[in-house]
Order: C-alpha cells, then structure tokens, then sequence
C-alpha cells in the first residue's frame, strides 16, 4: 500500500502535556489480513487472548462482591499474570484477600490463598509479538525510559502498547490500529505511528466493514478455551 497522507494528517501544534499523559482514542484504519501465515499467527494470538480473558474475568466475577455482575478492571504484568483490580463501588464493598494500594483504587492479592488461584490462571498473552509482526511502533518500557519521561509516563505506554485490535470473523482476520492524534501528548510515539506504513499482507477496508467485524466477532473459537470457561462458570 502506498502512503497513508490521504489516511491520516500529520498532527501540528500540540501542547506539552499539563499532567500524566493521556491517550485520545479517535478514528482507527481497518484492515483485513491477506496472508496466510500472518492470519494464522494474529488468528491463534487473539483466540489464546480471548480464552484468557474470559477465564479471568469470569474467576474475579466470582471473587468480587457484586455476586458475578461486572468484572472490575484488572491489570497483568509483563507476563500476563493477573497482578491488580481496581476498587471502584464505595465504601463496604470489599474484595476478600485482596488489600488496597495506598491512594489508589486498585487492590493486590493479600492472602496465599487469592495468590494460588491467580497463579493458577491463564496468562494473558502481550502485544509484544503482534507489534513486532506488524513492525507497530512501540512505546519503551525500559528502567532507563521509566526514569527520564513525564510523570504517568509507564501507564501511558502500557495503555498505549495495547491499541492494536485484532478479530476474526467468518475465516477471516482483521487488525485496526489507531490515527497518531492518539498518542498526541508524546510526540515520540506519534510521529513513529505517522510513519508506520502497512506492508502487502494487509488490505485497507472500508471503516464499516472494520467496525462490523469488530463488533461482530468470534470471541473465541477454542474448544479448550470454551470448554474451560463453562467450567470456570460453575466453580462457586
């Protein structure tokens, strides 16, 4: 595919950041993957991720006080474990064995016992091998990163490295990625996005066919994966 001038315009004139860094979800390019071995490869990488999700969030469903309602947002580690919730319905409301992180919302696993069931889920499988499939900038987590940017700066580029979107539908594969005016409080990152060109095994869609593949996709199409999540369901 040629340049994308036509696909996005070049962010200008961006102010310096006035606290933590932000992400500013927007408009997002769709494509439809052409070859084999890549669709193969994004296809598996979503159906673990998704099989992974659902067995995660229908376990903390279960661990959480709203008798299975809503799953409270979590966060992993670099190796997809399970490692935070967040605290977010008042006073009363408190999750069992698991303690708060000072002036924050967000809680750790306090007990042995919450400890060996996170331990005991699956890993949510990174972005790191589908940034690197795609050639998609990625923001720099490094110690030596973490220590000269601004403020917020390692969740921002954690949020930031998770925006590429992947689905499958009907056999078919499809990635989206986000405009650069995304990323525009870090201009590292967005000028890197601006320069991104998509090579010959993706094909650019119209944006309604994207977003019905999105909204319309096969959340998961594992055996294994459905099979563990109709048991994690009756686990009390």
């Amino acid at each position: 595919m040629g340049l994308l001038s036509h696909l996005w315009a070049r962010t200008t004139g961006s102010k310096p950041p006035q606290g933590p860094l932000r992400l500013h979800p927007g408009r997002r390019a769709y494509f439809q993957v052409t070859d084999p071995d890549l669709a193969d490869f994004l296809g598996e990488w979503i159906t673990q991720r998704n099989d992974a999700a659902h067995i995660i969030s229908a376990y903390l469903r279960k661990a959480t006080p709203l008798l299975g309602a809503e799953t409270p947002h979590y966060k992993v580690d670099e190796d997809g474990r399970v490692e935070s919730i967040s605290f977010r319905y008042g006073i009363g409301l408190t999750h069992e064995g698991w303690i708060g992180i000072p002036d924050t919302n967000w809680l750790v696993p306090e007990t042995d016992e919450v400890k060996r069931d996170l331990d005991a889920l699956p890993r949510l499988p990174g972005f790191g091998p589908v940034h690197e499939a795609l050639n998609w900038p990625t923001a720099d987590l490094s110690a030596v990163a973490q220590a000269r940017h601004l403020p917020g700066y390692v969740d921002f580029a954690k949020r930031a490295n998770s925006q590429i979107r992947v689905c499958t539908r009907k056999d078919a594969v499809y990635v989206s990625v986000p405009f650069p005016d995304t990323f525009r409080e870090y201009p590292p990152l967005r000028d890197a996005v601006q320069a991104w060109r998509p090579d010959a095994r993706l094909t650019r869609i119209d944006d309604r066919i994207g977003r019905a593949a999105e909204s319309q996709n096969d959340l998961s199409q594992s055996p294994l994966g459905q099979a563990l999540i109709k048991i994690m369901k009756l686990v009390p």
